[in-house]
């Protein structure tokens, strides 16, 4: 059952990434672009760290970063927002 949620807030923030960055593109300045992105990343790595979290607890493993795989996903996705934030934040408008 976890699977198929992870599986959905991955194929979310991909649509949403496709939605925002093909179709309306030309809608957005470079700025706006880069602050979309707090919206669809998220999504994937939560997506994607749920998934392997799955797949690594379903092979006899365990996990290091909490006893389940939602906790997983969770600090996994934190960890990624807060080093997203410093740099969209702090690298990139000197870029």
């Amino acid at each position: 059952m976890q699977r198929y949620f992870f599986l959905g807030t991955l194929i979310s923030g991909l649509l949403l990434m496709f939605y925002l960055y093909l179709l309306h593109f030309d809608d957005f300045s470079e700025t706006e672009l880069v602050r979309v992105s707090y919206y669809w990343l998220p999504l994937i790595i939560f997506g994607l760290s749920g998934l392997a979290a799955v797949n690594t607890k379903d092979r006899g493993g365990y996990l290091r970063l909490g006893s389940t795989p939602l906790a997983y996903a969770l600090i996994r996705t934190i960890i990624a927002v807060a080093i997203m934030v410093f740099f969209f934040e702090a690298i990139f408008p000197g870029m």
